[in-house]
């Protein structure tokens, strides 16, 4: 295992694609834990990064508000900032600047679509959450139900 530390300085992540800095960022947490989770210090040294700011609202959805600020404020104290630093402060409010959005499809939506069975209803949701995250959580429920029913007939 790498030293925590070294794994994710600001600098390594300016410039990554949003996927690769998603993948960067599961990656990291796989093989250094939950605590390391989502290695947020980028987000306070790249706050004007598009990317990292969208990695963050992804980290946040996952994780919900409680625990990602418990990530927010262990990476402060991490990084040996300041309590007043405007950066971190910002990164630590981005719940109350951002509500987290409810996936608005549930089983009993798919369900509704055909004859399908449960693992297939779970590929389907898991499809259309993963497009939704990654889609910056654009995609509202009657768009979402439309890819539904297309991903129901090539599975039924």
């Amino acid at each position: 295992m790498t030293d925590p530390a070294a794994g994710l300085d600001p600098g390594s992540l300016r410039g990554l694609s949003e996927d690769a800095l998603d993948e960067r960022l599961r990656a990291f947490a796989n093989e250094h834990g939950a605590g390391a989770l989502p290695a947020l210090s980028g987000l306070a040294e790249s706050s004007a990064d598009r990317s990292v700011r969208r990695a963050a609202k992804r980290a946040l959805y996952r994780l919900g508000q409680c625990t990602f600020e418990a990530h927010v404020l262990m990476a402060w104290a991490d990084a040996g900032a300041s309590p007043e630093d405007p950066r971190w402060r910002q990164a630590l409010t981005l719940a109350d600047r951002w509500p987290v959005p409810e996936f608005p499809v549930r089983g009993p939506d798919i369900m509704a679509l055909g004859d399908l069975k449960g693992p297939v209803i779970g590929d389907i949701l898991r499809e259309l959450e993963q497009g939704w995250i990654g889609g910056g959580f654009a995609e509202d429920r009657e768009q979402l139900l439309a890819k539904a029913a297309k991903l129901a007939s090539k599975a039924g």
